[in-house]
């Protein structure tokens, strides 16, 4: 199967929430953790009814570094806990996945504070003239046009060619086939990208 049969494959998902997300807190450490925020505590029957409800994927958000030692090495009575709830699924012949976004959110943040102290540093180079000449703030988002346009059913090969002749570098348009917005875009190549909404 190819990513795309996958993910239709993988149809309605449902979300563990922060059982394995949960950091502890309150004197939690270890396997605790798992129920120091309040959640219960994930069980066969619990992932059993959620696959006879008609969901067919899991989703088990996961934090790891306070199951690590001094080398980040992961306790391994942690690790088979997660393995024995993604057991839990599987067994069900459901799909699992496991959101490590806390993780790639911070390596992000410490990359974007040393990014930060290195321009820090390197700002003695600087000129004086540049130092002292105030700047509009960067953050600020401006919307300078609006346009409103008639969104006409039409399929994602017929979006492309009426992209080409407005001569624009994406559309958006309703697809005749989902009956929902899509946007089509020009990618590298000479190729077109289909971004479609995940409802």
């Amino acid at each position: 199967m190819n990513a795309f049969e996958i993910t239709q494959d993988m149809k309605i998902g449902w979300n563990l929430g922060n059982s394995l997300d949960a950091t502890g807190g309150y004197g939690y450490t270890g396997l605790e953790t798992e129920t120091s925020w309040g959640n219960p505590k994930t069980t066969k029957v619990m992932i059993d009814t959620v696959k006879a409800k008609g969901f067919n994927t899991v989703r088990i958000p996961t934090t790891w570094y306070p199951h690590l030692d001094d080398n980040n090495n992961i306790d391994s009575e942690w690790m088979a806990r997660v393995h024995e709830i993604v057991d839990y699924a599987v067994s069900n012949d459901m799909y699992v996945s496991i959101d490590l976004v806390e993780e790639i959110i911070e390596r992000q943040l410490k990359k974007y504070k040393n990014k930060l102290a290195d321009q820090k540093q390197a700002a003695s180079v600087f000129k004086k003239e540049f130092i002292e000449k105030e700047f509009e703030d960067e953050e600020e988002i401006k919307i300078i046009r609006s346009k409103k346009f008639d969104i006409k059913p039409m399929y994602p090969e017929d979006a492309c060619v009426q992209m080409e002749l407005l001569g624009h570098s994406f559309y958006m348009f309703c697809n005749a086939e989902t009956e929902q917005l899509n946007v089509v875009y020009k990618r590298k190549g000479g190729t077109y990208g289909l971004i479609e909404p995940d409802l």
